[in-house]
């Protein structure tokens, strides 16, 4: 092999071990447990300067994605605009013997998160019919409608914008894939609303600048999310 054909080749591997990389974004975890472990709230901080928050108490849970940017120890989180944000990223679509429809839902790595979104079946001109959700399968199923698309209703509740799969005559198995992985919302999640904030990176603690919640004790201090884990 000669030095030109050499380099070349390390060139591309050089290359491709970047893209894999790349693909695989890392990310660290921090978790608040608020106020008797009955609230919680998390923080994950992936490597490519995004971030999600998720926090709630028991049946209640608010969500917010952005970007996060850190000057020495100061971390800033700036909100993104949900309603402009492409959702998906591609959606395979295939033919099986049954009449209904089958839909799953995947993040950007592959996991099925169907669990984690509510479907339903929109026609025009006649309304929204609701989709069965099978648990062992982990899909959603519904009977195939002219003129329908699929509508990702949880989506559209918390993001504020319309998200649809339009509906081909010779496919009735759906694989949606999203252009995320690893966020932290739920299926009941509703949009936080929350402005520009930061927090002071201490150790192995992302902590509040300044007082803004009460402890036990009933005294105001500022709120600590504890590191819990990371992914490379």
């Amino acid at each position: 092999m000669s030095r030109k054909h050499l380099f070349l080749l390390v060139i591309s591997i050089s290359s491709l071990i970047s893209a894999i990389a790349q693909a695989k974004k890392g990310y660290k975890v921090y978790v608040n447990w608020g106020k008797e472990g009955l609230c919680n709230s998390t923080i994950v901080l992936f490597s490519d300067s995004t971030y999600c928050n998720e926090s709630g108490c028991e049946a209640s849970s608010r969500f917010s994605f952005g970007k996060w940017r850190q000057v020495k120890n100061n971390i800033q989180f700036t909100p993104s605009n949900p309603r402009t944000y492409n959702f998906i990223s591609k959606v395979e679509k295939n033919r099986s013997d049954v009449d209904s429809i089958k839909v799953v839902i995947c993040d950007r790595d592959g996991n099925n998160i169907s669990d984690k979104v509510t479907l339903g079946l929109y026609v025009k001109d006649v309304g929204l019919f609701a989709m069965r959700w099978k648990e062992a399968e982990q899909e959603w199923s519904g009977i195939k409608r002219s003129n329908s698309v699929i509508q990702l209703l949880s989506f559209m509740y918390l993001f504020k914008q319309t998200i649809e799969i339009p509906m081909s005559d010779s496919a009735n198995v759906y694989k949606v894939y999203l252009n995320f992985s690893h966020w932290n919302f739920r299926n009941q999640s509703t949009w936080s609303n929350v402005n520009v904030f930061s927090l002071v990176k201490k150790k192995s603690k992302l902590v509040s600048p300044y007082p803004d919640v009460i402890n036990k004790r009933g005294n105001l201090i500022p709120r600590e999310y504890v590191f819990e884990k990371e992914i490379q």
